[in-house]
């Protein structure tokens, strides 16, 4: 039996279901994203609730990192990904798609995009974020495995049972799960479950046990109708090549500059009084300095916003002189870490 609650707030609809009197479905109190769609799409019931499964296995939420970047989308933008021949045959047919990219190329909002198509179209997704500028847990191995066991073992669509008899065999909850049980449990899900599932893996030069998870890339490309995406800024690792993985580089690639092009001139539309006048000359300035780097593109726009606030003093300087001022330093992002070593 179930009772079903609908709320509505900040423009989405929220169904939060509490079931009860059913021994199959565990967790309680959960409220799922309806417009989101998200990876959290799951049921719930009994003794055990969501916070604190996440407590206990200590998971990173990456849902942070995917609607940070959904929300800073610029319509137009990353399509020509989704409609690329080798995207679409990586979609279909599977195994590795790696994406390379140096910083500030795009690589987070193409791998969003990637994702909220693979959701709209109704398939099965889970990803994660590395994130240098998180949590510590968000950058290690045994942090994507956490968020994976959660996601999974919450879901609909996986048998929920697994999750609930590791809860009790670690006395239920108190202790700290061991990350091989975690890996074991997550292939244990995957096992029984059947259809496609998608696995998207972002900023993997930002994990500091990449060895650890090109090995679990490998196992995961061994389970039936699993596809996994990574980008990074580095090559694909060459033990990864013998997985037949399809590579594609941002670096000097015309979609990239075209998406600049997209986002300079709507970002110019939306501000369009700051940017009044010489409109040319900024626009001309922005893609002219970008050299590949939308995320560069992005923090010019919004300095010089800033730069032109009426409550600024007023200068003389040329309109190309203040963009140069106005910008952030291309500086040092956070510091990647190196490829493994082959």
């Amino acid at each position: 039996m179930t009772d079903t609650e609908t709320v509505s707030g900040g423009g989405n609809t929220l169904v939060g279901i509490n079931f009860t009197n059913n021994d199959n479905n565990y967790f309680r109190n959960v409220t799922m994203n309806a417009a989101g769609r998200d990876q959290h799409n799951y049921y719930s019931s009994g003794e055990l609730d969501v916070e604190k499964v996440i407590k206990w296995l200590d998971a990173p939420d990456p849902s942070t990192n995917y609607v940070t970047a959904r929300d800073k989308r610029v319509e137009g933008t990353g399509t020509w990904l989704l409609n690329h021949p080798q995207f679409i045959q990586w979609k279909e047919a599977g195994d590795l798609f790696w994406l390379q990219g140096k910083a500030g190329s795009g690589k987070t909002f193409l791998c969003t995009n990637v994702i909220t198509h693979l959701q709209n179209q109704g398939h099965r997704v889970f990803y994660y974020y590395f994130d240098t500028l998180g949590s510590d847990s968000k950058v290690t191995y045994k942090g994507l495995l956490a968020s994976l066991l959660v996601n999974m073992g919450m879901h609909n669509n996986y048998d929920q049972s697994i999750l609930k008899t590791l809860y009790k065999n670690h006395s239920q909850g108190t202790s700290k799960v061991p990350v091989d049980v975690m890996l074991d449990t997550v292939f244990e899900l995957m096992d029984k479950c059947s259809g496609d599932t998608y696995i998207i893996l972002d900023a993997m030069d930002e994990c500091r046990e990449q060895e650890k998870v090109m090995r679990l890339i490998q196992q995961l490309l061994e389970v039936k109708n699993i596809y996994v995406a990574v980008t990074s800024r580095f090559p694909v690792d060459k033990h990864l090549e013998k997985l037949d993985a399809s590579e594609m580089s941002l670096d000097n690639n015309l979609q990239t500059v075209d998406d600049i092009v997209t986002y300079v001139e709507k970002g110019m539309i939306v501000n369009a009084r700051k940017f009044q006048g010489p409109e040319r000359e900024i626009k001309e300035t922005l893609i002219e300095g970008a050299h590949g780097q939308i995320r560069w593109v992005d923090c010019q726009c919004n300095a010089f916003v800033e730069w032109t606030d009426p409550r600024r003093s007023r200068s003389n300087t040329s309109t190309r002189r203040q963009l140069m001022d106005a910008q952030p330093s291309r500086g040092r992002e956070p510091e990647a870490n190196k490829p493994p070593s082959n």
